[in-house]
């Protein structure tokens, strides 16, 4: 199902404030987004896997940044968060929820979505991006009225 992307957007800030204080080992998260990303429409729930994925995999204390970005006609998200020893670029990409979601990109945006995994000095960074489609502005009903017609054109003036 699509939805806008704000809906998607408030859906993870929830997710993330649920999952900070669900836990005792909590991380230290920032998160950003865009304020230009409002009615753009994407399928709902692709984001909240790499969020989860994160919170998972990351210890308690450890900073991670995750930011939904507008970039040439598609949102992005970023996420980086600290290596550990368990964990490398490699590992991610064959895991079994990231194959997934692989997946579903395949098939919800083919052709239209990129996902890579950067494995950085003492971080890793996730990257995807879907192209969204653009959503016309809702149209008045009084956009293209001939303002004679409603009463609001110039008669009563002097």
């Amino acid at each position: 199902t699509k939805v806008p992307a704000l809906q998607e957007i408030n859906y993870i800030k929830s997710y993330i404030e649920v999952r900070k204080h669900a836990s005792s080992e909590r991380p230290m998260i920032r998160f950003t987004y865009a304020p230009t990303l409002r009615r753009q429409l994407v399928h709902s729930g692709l984001f909240l896997p790499l969020v989860n994925y994160a919170f998972e995999n990351t210890m308690h204390g450890a900073q991670i940044d995750i930011k939904i970005l507008e970039i040439d006609n598609a949102m992005t998200i970023d996420i980086v968060m600290p290596q550990n020893n368990n964990i490398n670029s490699a590992f991610i990409i064959l895991s079994p929820e990231f194959q997934d979601l692989k997946k579903k990109l395949d098939i919800l945006y083919p052709g239209s979505h990129s996902f890579e995994i950067k494995s950085l000095s003492a971080n890793i960074a996730i990257r995807m991006s879907i192209k969204y489609e653009k959503v016309a502005p809702i149209a008045s009903p009084f956009d293209d009225a001939d303002d004679t017609q409603n009463g609001t054109g110039n008669e009563g003036t002097e």
